[in-house]
């Protein structure tokens, strides 16, 4: 057999190497349970080939790495509800705004997308199967490389029951349904004024509300 065949586990930088990620993605995604993977005796940690495997074969194509700065103001949106998503995307498109908007349909895929670009601003539900939105904001959080990372919630739940899951932390926008467009817009278009100021504090903005 030769040398790395057939392995059943590699290390994280491996993994990351093989899904064409960083290796801090690899360490979120497992954290998150998105890849599977366990420690040693000695500490390290290994992660399952087949996850890596599987992780690239889902939906029928590879990760693919890229990185939200090169795609320009990217846009994330996540939301379980077929019919909803596509609406919420027709409705963003229709704004004629200077945005790359990429979708998701659950908690689990929406870090695979925030690993994957880097987004500028994500707009997700929070009640989903699986990973809800709770648990893909406080995995989002913990990733330095994301903490300028924009968030705005659409909240079918009231405050109080938002706070008796734990509260949201205070930088995420929250929009109660049914959600008002004008104010999403309007956070959307300070989000992309602000992540210009960052990126080029020279540049002048040529969109408004």
């Amino acid at each position: 057999m030769k040398p790395g065949v057939d392995k059943p586990d590699c290390t994280t930088r491996t993994a990351a190497h093989q899904l064409g990620v960083s290796l801090r993605t690899v360490q979120l995604w497992v954290d998150s349970g998105i890849l599977h993977a366990w420690k040693t005796p000695g500490g390290h940690r290994r992660v399952a080939i087949s996850s890596v495997k599987n992780l690239l074969q889902q939906s029928g194509k590879q990760v693919v790495s890229r990185s939200g700065r090169d795609q320009g103001y990217v846009v994330l949106l996540i939301e379980d509800d077929a019919d909803l998503l596509g609406f919420y995307q027709l409705t963003i498109n229709s704004w004629g705004l200077p945005l790359n908007l990429v979708t998701a349909e659950n908690g689990y895929e929406g870090l695979m997308r925030i690993g994957e670009l880097q987004p500028d601003l994500i707009v997700t539900d929070l009640i989903m199967p699986g990973l809800d939105g709770f648990d893909m904001i406080h995995a989002l959080r913990a990733n330095p490389l994301l903490i300028d990372t924009d968030v705005i919630v659409m909240a079918s739940m009231t405050q109080m029951e938002i706070d008796d899951r734990g509260g949201l932390p205070r930088e995420c926008s929250v929009l109660f349904k049914p959600v008002s467009f004008a104010q999403m817009r309007s956070q959307v278009v300070t989000s992309m004024k602000q992540a210009r100021r960052r990126n080029s504090p020279t540049m002048t903005t040529n969109f408004s509300i």
